[in-house]
């Protein structure tokens, strides 16, 4: 069942080249890292985050994390506003899509 997440994740670590070396000690890439293998495009900062996510939210992962690339996966992807007659936003989308293309 989760064999397409796993892939996705191996995927975004081999293109990304992430590691535990790099920025954070997490064995998985990061939201940012997840959002530009979809095609969604890496944000640059936090204030463009406000188009993804509610303001108050980016200003409590403001005084989270240090940089827009060291946000986790799962804290960005709930994180995200809803899609329109969903309740997940953009990226948990394109990865239960994702798996469910692999999980067959």
């Amino acid at each position: 069942m989760y064999s397409g997440v796993v892939t996705m994740v191996c995927r975004v670590n081999r293109e990304t080249e992430w590691s535990h070396k790099q920025k954070s000690s997490s064995l998985f890439a990061g939201y940012n890292s997840f959002r530009e293998v979809c095609g969604l495009g890496r944000v640059k900062s936090f204030d463009l985050l406000a188009d993804l996510i509610p303001v108050k939210i980016v200003e409590r992962l403001k005084l989270l994390y240090a940089d827009v690339d060291d946000i986790d996966l799962f804290v960005g992807g709930i994180s995200e506003t809803a899609e329109a007659e969903s309740l997940l936003g953009e990226i948990i989308l394109k990865i239960v899509n994702w798996n469910s293309l692999y999980s067959k």
